[in-house]
């Protein structure tokens, strides 16, 4: 199994097909070409490891590293500037998430690239989308937010957890709306609008 090569960001083509068909969106952090080099260094010894093993997971390509800070779902085409809009209205500052554990997840798995702790700046940015959402008419799930970065899906053999030789440190200055087209092998990511960061001012309003 090998991390296919690519060293850009996602895809801004429009997707072809029905107009109409809902539309599947989430709000993610989106690595720059230094970043998504560091997780390359990560995700190739990992999957290398993988391969070794013969586990015929699927790799996913390096174009499509993301950390996902809301997964909204499918939503109706003329609903999706509210959408938008939910994402302008969030005010929280950046900083830097670090992550320090390769674990497996799920019941079929997903070797992930996660974090031991999710640092104060990115779990209020991501309760501020949450909340931006919520008044926004957009109920999401109950999940818990655990930052991290796919690298493969569906290995068959499931590695116990451990720790990276160094922490990747992923500094987070804006976030992404991205929409998830369907296509084979694997799905294809448009980045539909990109916000900064940006910290409450002092005496300001909250926003929701």
């Amino acid at each position: 199994m090998r991390v296919p090569a690519s060293a850009g960001s996602a895809s801004t083509e429009d997707g072809s097909g029905d107009p109409a068909r809902p539309r599947r969106l989430y709000f993610a952090l989106w690595p720059d070409a230094a970043l998504r080099a560091a997780i390359a260094e990560v995700a190739l010894a990992e999957v290398a490891l993988a391969e070794s093993a013969r586990s015929g997971g699927r790799a996913i390509p390096a174009r499509d590293w993301h950390v996902t800070l809301a997964f909204v779902g499918p939503v109706p085409a003329a609903r999706v500037d509210h959408v938008r809009a939910a994402g302008a209205r969030v005010v929280a500052g950046g900083g830097v998430q670090g992550f320090d554990r390769v674990e497996c997840w799920g019941r079929q798995g997903a070797l992930v690239i996660a974090a031991s702790a999710t640092v104060p700046a990115l779990a209020r940015l991501a309760e501020a989308l949450r909340n931006s959402l919520d008044a926004g008419g957009f109920a999401l799930t109950g999940r818990e937010f655990r930052p991290h970065i796919t690298l493969a899906r569906e290995p068959a053999v499931r590695a116990p957890p451990r720790r990276l030789p160094e922490p990747l440190a992923w500094a987070f200055e804006d976030f992404v709306l991205v929409e998830s087209h369907p296509g084979r092998p694997g799905r294809r990511y448009e980045i539909l609008a990109r916000f900064p960061c940006r910290p409450a001012t002092p005496g300001a309003a909250p926003h929701s």
